[in-house]
């Protein structure tokens, strides 16, 4: 399998805990080149 082919078993991609450079970056958007589902930025007291 590829890198991309194991991403995408996956249902959902949850990004937590977020540098400060991260600010200057589109994390979701990075985040989709390599997974094709949903991507969710977890902000502070984020749930599911």
């Amino acid at each position: 399998m590829t890198d991309k082919m194991t991403i995408t078993l996956v249902g959902k991609l949850v990004l937590t805990h977020f540098y400060p450079e991260c600010d200057a970056v589109d994390m979701a958007a990075q985040a989709q080149k390599s997974f094709d589902g949903p991507v969710v930025l977890a902000l502070d007291l984020f749930r599911l």
